[in-house]
């Protein structure tokens, strides 16, 4: 588990890891989603991280969504129970980021403070809070621009509605699977719509004005990873970001940052999202598989 500067387990990182060692130990991965299930608030909140004696409510720490690792799992051990109550608690999680991270009624998913994207000390978030005030995930700072329009939090959410399609569909509710792929269509061309800017073919945070805020990060990967992109278009962004060495195609690939943005933390501080290449980024590609087949597992250990 991720831990070289946590005391816990993280939503953004726990479920995917833990089904990463789930292929080894079945029951770790059923445990590394359960343990946010079961801590699972009334109103829906999923907690942003479980530490010994606590469970973190300040934000929403969200990467790969969390509905997409318990379908894998459900996969993986053949486990209807874990299914259920995977689908039941994913649901009502997706209706608490409906609700309390939409305060612009755009219909995406908003980014309240640094931390909810998992970006240490990322200059995403530059003098901006790093958490929610008072602890409470709902409710946002009036700091700087926020809340931003977050591209990889709403992609997060788009590749989550369409595991809960696939889950319903396993438990032989269809109706309910058609209208969580309605949902997801919509937000997908809403992604595209909001967070696309054509000029430099990048998915960027909007800010509380409108404003593109551009900076080039690895929230790029996240939307090309859950498959917002059609073909032509995700083609065209690799060749011009991902394969390209003054961008993210680094000796060491893929850096939090691109090496080609201003923005781009060279010192490489311990934890920081500000630059260097992470290992929870790596964890995310392995199990991505866009429509170029790209970012399928083999491709990437063959090219990782």
């Amino acid at each position: 588990m991720k831990a070289a500067a946590t005391r816990g387990f993280g939503s953004n990182a726990a479920p995917l890891e833990s089904l990463v060692y789930g292929r080894h130990a079945p029951e770790v991965a059923k445990a590394g989603h359960d343990v946010f299930f079961h801590l699972q608030r009334a109103d829906g909140y999923l907690p942003c991280y479980v530490w010994k004696h606590k469970a973190g409510a300040s934000q929403i720490q969200m990467v790969v969504p969390i509905a997409a690792t318990a379908l894998e799992t459900a996969d993986l051990t053949q486990d209807e129970e874990f299914l259920v109550r995977a689908y039941a608690a994913c649901v009502r999680w997706d209706v608490w980021l409906q609700t309390h991270r939409n305060t612009r009624g755009t219909g995406l998913c908003e980014a309240f403070c640094e931390y909810d994207t998992g970006h240490d000390n990322s200059p995403r978030f530059q003098n901006l809070p790093k958490q929610c005030p008072n602890g409470d995930a709902s409710v946002f700072s009036p700091a700087g621009k926020l809340p931003f329009l977050a591209p990889d939090l709403s992609a997060s959410i788009y590749g989550g509605k369409l595991a809960l399609s696939a889950m319903a569909d396993k438990l032989d509710r269809h109706d309910e699977a058609q209208r969580w792929l309605d949902d997801a269509e919509c937000l997908r061309q809403r992604i595209i719509k909001y967070y696309f800017d054509p000029d430099d073919e990048c998915f960027n945070d909007v800010d509380c004005e409108g404003h593109f805020v551009k900076i080039r990060g690895d929230a790029l990967t996240q939307v090309l990873g859950e498959h917002v992109p059609d073909a032509p278009l995700f083609e065209r962004i690799y060749a011009r970001y991902i394969l390209n060495p003054e961008e993210f195609w680094t000796p060491y690939p893929l850096p939090s940052i691109s090496i080609g943005d201003p923005s781009f933390v060279r010192e490489l501080p311990e934890n920081s999202w500000g630059g260097a290449a992470q290992a929870c980024s790596q964890n995310h590609i392995h199990r991505k598989c866009c429509p170029s087949n790209r970012w399928n597992p083999a491709w990437a250990s063959e090219n990782f």
